[in-house]
């Protein structure tokens, strides 16, 4: 199952949904949930208070939650027990997972922790929440192969009064999310298989026993896949058959006997094994667009293409007086399996690059290893003319939009080298 998974993972076929029972709270000597914790946070709050509830609905949240704001004038208290667990909450699993490409992540939350964790690896990704407050949107705007990570239960970071806390507001919550504010249609067509191409789902953190997720699955128009994976919270021996039997006939899911964290790390293994080890970028370029190479590079200092993945990238310019400049250019080559175009008028037209730029698009077509060529449109120029293949075979031109570098009219702009150094970051992970 891994093998077909990892597959999809790479090729951007697979949708990973978050749930909210993924352990990851450290808790004396025991993991627990973040939503677990919250839960133990409110029981306290609730006997301190001599506010009664069912021990039945003891990890409860929404139903906890109710029995706190019903009791008192507690809405300070319980945004203050919230935010001791969820604002500056962190996930070390998190940041494990962020390591794998998944086109889409859906979080069944209203947590931060996904945003920070792709967002300190510096990949580039488009973040955005359901708010059932809020009016419908229609549309995200996201491209279909940028990274989303969507927030289905609001977030805490971007618009607290977005987050379901009770019952009731999660009764109103569904309502709304299939009816007048409904799902944006760019989201809901991520879940869609490709043409003929189905798509894998992940499933991690869930309780299946809970009424909702059927709800909200439908909602989210996710089809039954022959593909489908989960590794549920507990053991496949507590989930009802009737639950079980319901999830495998209308998603096509698996039930799987490991542990969440067993599954997560058995498949990142599994992934990087697959992958291409990138020890060398190579940046062709000419003279003329040296302000845009000492930018690049001033940007990458301190990037994690370089600070974690420890990736050399050469230019020309590196190769010392004493040393045969043919003889260098030629390893260098050879070594490297990411290559950097500073396309423009002037480099196009140089022999050199166009040597380095052939070799490259050669070692491609062999397919060897993982070659990954990024065209930078450094000014307006007839690239593409100049290298059809390129075009073709290219990972991805940046930057992304299409118009070339803003360093080609005016002073180089630092965001705008961070996003493309984070695309290229998010290209080779």
């Amino acid at each position: 199952m891994n093998e077909e998974l990892i597959k999809d993972i790479k090729a951007g076929r697979c949708i990973l949904f978050l749930g909210p029972e993924l352990d990851m709270f450290r808790n004396a000597d025991a993991t627990i949930s973040h939503n677990k914790h919250y839960c133990a946070k409110i029981r306290e709050e609730l006997d301190q208070q001599q506010i009664a509830y069912d021990p039945a609905g003891a990890d409860n949240a929404y139903y906890l939650t109710g029995k706190l704001l019903d009791g008192g004038d507690n809405d300070e208290k319980q945004a203050e027990i919230r935010d001791s667990v969820y604002r500056k909450a962190e996930s070390g699993l998190y940041t494990e997972l962020a390591i794998m490409p998944f086109n889409t992540i859906i979080n069944f939350g209203f947590d931060n922790m996904m945003n920070l964790a792709l967002d300190r690896a510096g990949y580039e990704f488009q973040f955005d929440f359901y708010n059932y407050r809020g009016s419908a949107v229609e549309s995200i705007g996201v491209n279909k192969d940028m990274q989303l990570l969507y927030n289905l239960y609001g977030s805490l970071a971007h618009e607290p009064t977005s987050v379901v806390r009770t019952e009731q507001e999660q009764l109103e919550f569904l309502r709304k999310i299939n009816s007048s504010s409904s799902l944006p249609t760019d989201l809901l067509k991520r879940m869609q298989a490709d043409g003929k191409t189905t798509k894998s789902y992940i499933f991690l953190g869930f309780d299946f026993n809970e009424w909702p997720y059927r709800f909200l699955l439908d909602s989210l128009q996710v089809p039954k896949s022959s593909k489908t994976a989960v590794s549920p919270r507990e053991q496949v021996k507590h989930i009802a058959i009737l639950t079980k039997d319901y999830y495998s006939n209308r998603f096509g899911i698996k039930f799987t006997e490991q542990s969440p964290i067993t599954f997560i790390r058995e498949l990142i293994a599994e992934y990087k094994a697959t992958m291409t080890e990138h020890q060398v970028a190579y940046i062709s370029y000419n003279s003329a667009d040296e302000t845009v190479l000492q930018a690049f590079r001033e940007n990458l200092l301190s990037h994690n293409l370089t600070l974690t993945r420890g990736i050399e990238f050469f230019d020309r310019s590196q190769i010392k007086a004493e040393q045969n400049e043919e003889e260098v250019i030629s390893e260098k080559l050879e070594q490297a399996t990411v290559c950097i175009l500073l396309a423009s008028f002037k480099s196009i037209n140089d022999a050199k690059v166009k040597m380095e730029i052939k070799h490259m698009l050669e070692k491609f077509k062999k397919k060897e290893k993982d070659i990954l060529l990024f065209p930078i449109l450094a000014s307006n120029s007839l690239w593409r003319t100049a290298f059809p293949e390129l075009l073709e075979y290219a990972s991805i031109v940046l930057p992304i939009n299409g118009i070339v570098l803003s360093t080609s009219s005016r002073n180089p702009d630092p965001g705008e080298f961070i996003e493309i150094l984070n695309i290229i970051n998010s290209k080779i992970r």
